[in-house]
């Protein structure tokens, strides 16, 4: 299998999102993959921060692609995944649908992203 951009960007890298305060105590979220910690996307809500990782990672993989730089690819993940049956309004799971398209994630790991998010945000 050729590793090129398209291989590496179909990877299921974690994205991490962190809420931050700006200097002016305003809130911004910045996002990260636990793999490259050093490229981070910013926005004003979790799915801005996710939408510019993914672009600034794109960009670092061009020239870690040309460089013939090893890329790191994400760590198994050692937990197991489970099915569970939800019961929520039809609105709500159309809401949760299209962001996750926007994002290019499913459906579980916009769900699993935003709960890990607002269970951080409780501590």
């Amino acid at each position: 299998m050729k590793k090129d951009l398209n291989y590496y960007l179909n990877l299921p890298y974690v994205a991490i999102v962190v809420k931050d305060k700006n200097f002016d105590d305003t809130f911004y979220y910045y996002a990260y993959y636990k793999e490259y910690e050093y490229i981070k996307g910013t926005g004003n809500n979790e799915a801005e921060a996710i939408s510019d990782l993914k672009s600034a990672f794109k960009d670092a993989l061009v020239e870690m692609l040309a460089d013939n730089e090893e890329i790191i690819e994400p760590r198994s993940l050692s937990i197991k995944t489970k099915s569970y049956a939800i019961t929520m309004k039809e609105n709500i799971m159309q809401e949760i649908d299209a962001t996750a398209k926007e994002l290019g994630i499913s459906r579980s790991a916009f769900l699993a992203i935003s709960a890990k998010n607002y269970i951080r945000a409780l501590q």
